[in-house]
């Protein structure tokens, strides 16, 4: 899959993307980020 945060390449085996850590949880409600 592609990776929503940073757009790069997920194989299905991995549990996050390799490049950002994006675990694919919903990031658009992110209050820890503000």
């Amino acid at each position: 899959m592609i990776c929503p945060r940073c757009g790069s390449w997920i194989d299905a085996g991995e549990p996050y993307c390799p490049e950002c850590g994006y675990d694919g949880s919903d990031d658009d409600e992110d209050d820890d980020y503000n």
